[in-house]
């Protein structure tokens, strides 16, 4: 609402969008760091001074209103965890697999209920209260998988409960979430994952403390990883999961595994699905999003290291008729006009196909003489905006005393994706050079190579 009083740019305006959803969730969760590394990863990716300024300010003050509503300490309570080391990584390696399995059948799953309710034969008023009803069945059954479940994921970290219960409560808190949130009701997707997964996780770690060697590892931190593994997997916001785990626990012990976990687990996920929770209806709308995001190449690249240093010009003695037999050869679109070295005006094709002068007439007369130009050391971006922003395809590049050191065209920019397309090429290491080298040297010697030759 904001983003639409005051003036702003639309780009702005998708950053206030994100600083209140960064404020809203901390001052639900009383997580303000992973609030802002959420709405980067998710909403804006894009990591600026711009965007992390108010992201940074609006998630403070909403985690200070937490403090003073609810106090300080984190939502929920995790009993104290004696965490061996390396010896007990490789149980969360497998319960980084499984929850990246987990969160393919959570995904999929609601992907295909979702479908299931297009298929229908009535109309989609009707989805949501057939959504209800089904919700309602499986709260007779599973009681606790009605409402938020905060006290159940409690109950479930500090295993109050037995391991029957908790696998019957992960089984209809997803059956009843994919029944209400594929109708089309409005539902969230947070609190519902992490019951899901603290429920697994506690599952899982029962049977691996079980089935592997080495140190018994209480199930509560079986039951916090799974929660930070499913919910980055499934989301495709990993570092967003672990920050926001750790801040919902302040369980530092567990922070080892829950790392390695949750990148197993996005892993698996990204092995076999393209899009995430929040990803696929967009996709199906032709929106595609991103997942990477990274520093714009026009950015760190100067004109002077893409620019056409050998430009043709015209002199400023030159003819209209002089133009129109070089256009005419059909090298270039446009040249510009010097007297000496100094810049004086530019002419392109149009000017002279649209010229009905004769051949005779000074080509200055008829050039524009408002150039715009950028330096040597301006960046990349700063081209391409002037092109943009002008609407021009060639741009003189100016030094010291308005002399003309080069050009730059759309030609040249593409020169800035070619080297970033080159750093992504694989390259022959230190093995494979050193395995080819032999063999070069005999074919040099096989066709009578010498250094005396």
């Amino acid at each position: 609402m904001l983003g639409q009083v005051i003036r702003i740019t639309p780009s702005e305006r998708k950053i206030l969008l994100a600083a209140g959803a960064a404020a809203g969730m901390s001052a639900t969760f009383g997580a303000p760091l992973a609030a802002v590394v959420l709405a980067i990863e998710l909403l804006l990716f894009e990591f600026s001074v711009r965007a992390f300024v108010p992201l940074v300010v609006a998630s403070a003050v909403a985690g200070g209103m937490h403090s003073a509503m609810f106090g300080d300490g984190p939502l929920f309570q995790v009993p104290t965890h004696d965490f061996a080391g390396l010896d007990v990584l490789p149980s969360f390696v497998l319960l980084g697999v499984a929850c990246g399995l987990l969160a393919i059948v959570i995904s999929r799953g609601l992907f295909l209920v979702e479908d299931l309710y297009r298929r229908l034969p009535i109309g989609d008023f009707w989805h949501p209260a057939i959504g209800a009803i089904g919700f309602a069945t499986v709260g007779l059954f599973v009681p606790r998988a009605l409402g938020v479940g905060y006290d159940a994921i409690d109950d479930v970290l500090n295993a109050r409960l037995a391991v029957g219960t908790v696998a019957a409560l992960a089984l209809g808190k997803l059956i009843a979430w994919w029944l209400a949130l594929g109708s089309g009701t409005s539902g969230g997707t947070l609190a519902p994952i992490l019951l899901i997964s603290a429920s697994f996780g506690t599952v899982v770690g029962d049977g691996l403390n079980q089935i592997m060697p080495g140190a018994d590892v209480a199930v509560g931190a079986f039951a916090v990883v799974a929660m930070a593994a499913t919910f980055g997997a499934s989301t495709q916001a990993t570092f967003a999961a672990i920050v926001f785990v750790f801040e919902l626990t302040r369980d530092y012990d567990v922070i080892l595994p829950l790392m390695l976990a949750t990148v197993v687990a996005d892993l698996v996920y990204s092995a076999v699905n393209r899009d995430s929770l929040m990803t696929e209806k967009l996709r199906r709308r032709g929106l595609y999003v991103g997942r990477h995001y990274g520093v714009d190449p026009f950015t760190n690249a100067l004109v002077a290291e893409i620019m056409t240093d050998q430009v043709e010009t015209f002199s400023n003695t030159c003819t209209v008729g002089d133009a129109r037999a070089r256009f005419a050869a059909g090298r270039h679109g446009a040249y510009p006009i010097v007297d000496g070295s100094r810049l004086v005006g530019i002419v392109t094709r149009g000017d002279i196909l649209r010229d009905d002068s004769d051949d005779d007439a000074p080509l200055s007369d008829h050039a524009a003489r408002e150039v715009v130009t950028v330096a040597p050391d301006d960046t990349a971006q700063t081209a391409l905006r002037v092109m943009v922003d002008e609407q021009v395809e060639h741009v003189p590049v100016i030094g010291h005393g308005e002399l003309l050191v080069g050009i730059c065209t759309r030609t040249d920019l593409l020169k800035v994706r070619r080297r970033q397309m080159d750093l992504e090429k694989r390259q022959d290491g230190l093995a494979a050079r050193l395995s080819s080298g032999p063999r070069r040297f005999g074919r040099r010697r096989l066709f009578g190579s010498s250094p005396g030759r």
